[in-house]
């Protein structure tokens, strides 16, 4: 039987009996309180294995408050454990329970999917709310709290252990000001090129190598692109804009002929590049009588600009979108 026939009308009865709110019944069920009145008021319908824990709550069987019959589990017996994703250090175990919670709020909420939600707290890549909603990732405590400020989900409701609680930032915090950010690896100049080289090949072990405990990361800027990178900046050719040691965001282009005219750019020529094979500038890109022109801001270090390029010279090229710690 895939539908659940829930007797939603017989639990406020025996609530009412049992002189206990809706909350304490919640709580005594390891159930958030939103999911159990959504469940009361027809909305959605509660899984088997919720029912159990309901009827746990009420020291009944599953028969009195469903229409499971001979067969059905009862709370007294056993339920095979919910396999979990590997708990990892410093998250929050993404249960069924936990997204259930997550999506009765957010259909009470009005917020039709992840896409939406992703908008709601302001954080920058909608596919990571989709793989928490689908329980393909564990939840980091700052992204669960920030949805369930965003949600207006109590702490005390959300269906999390006492020691994965404690994770969680104050309450309202994300409905006052604060703002998530994820962590993006800085490269030092001298391998950017064998960096961005990666990224060309489309080898992707730039991503697998780094980690936030051996390698410098800062975050990334609220509605960064996928695939924004930071660069620190050698050299004195782009002053004064940008000095010798500047850590830079820089968004990939996919075409050069989406390049804005008159923009900071990054790029890294082809292998057969006549002036410097397979290196990474940065330069101002100018389009000049159909030609592009790579110029130095630094009038002393004008020698250093590369002029008639070809778009054929050009293996990637981004935007310098903007500096660590600075207005851009």
């Amino acid at each position: 039987m895939d539908k659940s026939f829930f007797k939603k009308e017989t639990v406020p009865e025996m609530l009412k009996q049992r002189g206990m709110s809706l909350r304490e019944f919640s709580a005594r069920a390891g159930l958030a309180s939103s999911s159990v009145s959504a469940w009361l008021r027809g909305v959605r319908e509660p899984k088997l294995s919720n029912i159990r824990k309901m009827a746990q709550a009420l020291n009944c069987k599953v028969c009195d408050i469903s229409e499971y019959g001979e067969g059905a589990l009862d709370w007294t017996d056993e339920l095979p454990a919910e396999p979990l994703l590997p708990a990892t250090r410093d998250t929050i175990r993404n249960t069924s329970e936990l997204r259930e919670c997550i999506k009765d709020a957010m259909l009470s909420e009005g917020v039709k999917d992840a896409e939406a939600l992703n908008k709601l707290i302001g954080y920058d890549n909608p596919s990571t709310l989709s793989r928490l909603l689908a329980g393909k990732l564990n939840w980091f405590p700052d992204m669960l709290s920030a949805v369930a400020d965003a949600l207006h989900i109590d702490r005390d409701d959300i269906p999390v252990s006492a020691s994965e609680r404690e994770l969680l930032a104050p309450e309202g915090i994300y409905n006052e000001g604060a703002i998530l950010i994820r962590p993006i690896p800085v490269v030092d100049w001298v391998n950017a090129a064998d960096y961005v080289n990666s990224l060309v090949c489309g080898t992707g072990t730039v991503f697998q190598r780094w980690n936030t405990e051996t390698t410098e990361t800062i975050p990334a800027p609220v509605g960064a692109r996928k695939g924004t990178i930071a660069l620190r900046v050698s050299g004195q050719s782009m002053e004064p804009k940008i000095i010798d040691g500047d850590k830079l965001y820089c968004e990939p282009v996919d075409r050069v002929d989406d390049v804005p005219n008159n923009k900071i750019v990054v790029v890294r020529f082809v292998d057969g590049f006549k002036y410097c094979p397979g290196c990474l500038v940065c330069k101002r890109f100018r389009r000049i009588a159909g030609t592009i022109c790579l110029t130095s801001d630094n009038p002393a270090l004008s020698s250093r600009s590369f002029e008639d390029v070809s778009p054929d010279d050009i293996a990637w090229v981004s935007k310098v979108v903007g500096k660590y710690d600075d207005d851009f």
